[in-house]
């Protein structure tokens, strides 16, 4: 025959480990919120990186004083800072101590660093890709 206080280490031992079950569910799932956060940052930097990279091959492939454009915004996913460089043949957009890049068909481009939160031009000049 089982007593009261038996009855209640039980309960107590099935509760603490339900709690144990808990706390370890926990940790998982706040883990995967910063890993989509972290994610999602990552995207749009490789987004601002590809539509720079778009544009820049669009005008190096059209020859010589061809234009185009492309808009910097002024800051990545949920107002983080960033800067964008143009380096030979790749450009590259540096946030948070990561980087995110995108490859140029040209290494004939003018190293920059550009402003976030303004309009580039880009120029093809004599085969010279330029900033203006």
């Amino acid at each position: 025959m089982k007593k009261n206080g038996q009855t209640s280490t039980e309960f107590i031992i099935l509760i603490a480990a339900l709690l144990v079950v808990l706390v370890v569910m926990m940790n998982l799932f706040s883990g995967q919120d910063n890993l989509s956060f972290s994610y999602g940052q990552k995207l749009a930097a490789t987004d601002i990186a590809d539509s720079a990279a778009f544009v820049i091959n669009e005008v190096a492939l059209a020859g010589d004083n061809a234009t185009g454009s492309f808009f910097l915004p002024s800051s990545i996913k949920d107002n983080l800072a960033y800067n964008l460089t143009i380096n030979s043949s790749i450009v590259s957009v540096t946030y948070s101590g990561r980087q995110a890049q995108a490859a140029l068909i040209t290494s004939n481009v003018t190293s920059t660093k550009l402003t976030p939160g303004t309009k580039i031009i880009v120029r093809n000049n004599n085969g010279a890709i330029n900033f203006g």
